[in-house]
């Protein structure tokens, strides 16, 4: 389980930049027990939509971005900050 300091690199071998946000969306919705699929439906988005934020391809709207937050439990901008990582205590399934 991801734990705060774990060593992510900010960016991906490929220069992408947020590596850390990207594998903290996939570890807490893993750790959720979602699919990309269910995480997306649960969104109100499109799996490929939610595939192409968590790959880092498209920046997900503040709107999206919060309801992302909401649904995996976050209440603080951690999720977010790429110096920061915890998993929330009770996030709700």
């Amino acid at each position: 389980m991801p734990q705060k300091g774990d060593n992510i690199p900010y960016s991906s071998p490929d220069g992408r930049k947020g590596e850390r946000m990207r594998v903290r969306l996939q570890r807490m919705r893993d750790a959720q027990g979602y699919t990309q699929h269910a995480f997306a439906t649960a969104l109100g988005v499109s799996r490929s939509h939610y595939s192409q934020i968590e790959s880092g391809d498209k920046n997900p709207s503040l709107k999206l971005a919060i309801s992302i937050k909401k649904l995996l439990g976050y209440a603080d901008d951690d999720l977010f900050d790429d110096t920061t990582f915890s998993l929330p205590v009770n996030a709700p399934k």
